[in-house]
């Protein structure tokens, strides 16, 4: 079945979350034969969470909830941080504090993920207390503490504050300093570029950078949550460049 999570995860990037979906099932189907009961339900509440990246949150986190029900500790952890990394991607914040609690399991059971908690107080920090240093230093503190972080998430957050807090050229920096880098999911960098052309009244910039997010969901589902998140950005530029 590695060939169908490899298809998976390229599809999921891109935005096919449907095609994304037929993989996880063969996945399922491969799995009824030779894997065990816990495999086959963490796939299925995999296709749950894509129910949350169309459109669809309350019924992908019923779903997953559910899932989470048939599987004793320490099983269901791989569940439960998906219920995490839904939460993130559909940017529901108010769900942050709530939900900590699977973050404090995971560390818990594998001490050496402690940074996880730096990264996730500084998302409520960010986006609950809008506590813009504060979230700052819990980032650069698990950077610090992280030295294999691969992804670009925490970087784009950094910028994120920084321009909340008006320092538009640190923003920059942190996103110029990024593009040159191997890290993955590069691509979302334009989503906070665009934000913060938009803030500098500098609309062809941003009208640039949100094209150019937009190309890379070119062949997503129309209804995929980031579609839906980058048109509203690229509609608010155009007003705004054109108010009459």
């Amino acid at each position: 079945s590695s060939i169908y999570w490899a298809m998976n995860r390229l599809n999921n990037e891109y935005g096919k979350i449907n095609e994304s979906t037929k993989n996880l099932e063969e996945i399922i189907k491969l799995r009824r034969k030779y894997s065990t009961e816990g495999s086959i339900i963490y796939a299925k509440s995999t296709i749950a969470a894509n129910y949350g990246l169309l459109g669809d949150f309350d019924k992908a986190i019923n779903e997953i909830n559910e899932y989470v029900e048939l599987l004793q500790f320490p099983s269901d952890l791989h569940i439960k941080l998906g219920i995490i990394q839904l939460i993130i991607k559909c940017e529901k914040w108010g769900l942050l504090k709530e939900y900590r609690y699977i973050v404090e399991e995971f560390v818990e059971y594998i001490p050496v993920k402690y940074t996880d908690l730096f990264k996730f107080d500084g998302l409520i920090a960010e986006h609950v207390e809008k506590d813009y240093t504060k979230a700052i230093n819990l980032y650069n503190k698990f950077l610090d503490e992280d030295k294999g972080y691969r992804s670009s998430g925490i970087y784009i957050s950094k910028a994120s504050c920084y321009r909340k807090m008006k320092k538009y050229t640190k923003a920059i920096d942190i996103l110029d300093d990024l593009s040159t880098s191997a890290k993955r999911n590069k691509f979302d960098s334009n989503y906070e570029y665009a934000q913060i052309y938009k803030d500098l009244n500098d609309y062809d910039n941003a009208l640039k950078y949100i094209n150019i997010y937009l190309e890379h969901y070119k062949n997503a589902d129309k209804e995929y949550i980031l579609i839906n998140k980058g048109n509203n950005l690229k509609d608010e530029i155009i007003f705004l460049n054109n108010p009459s």
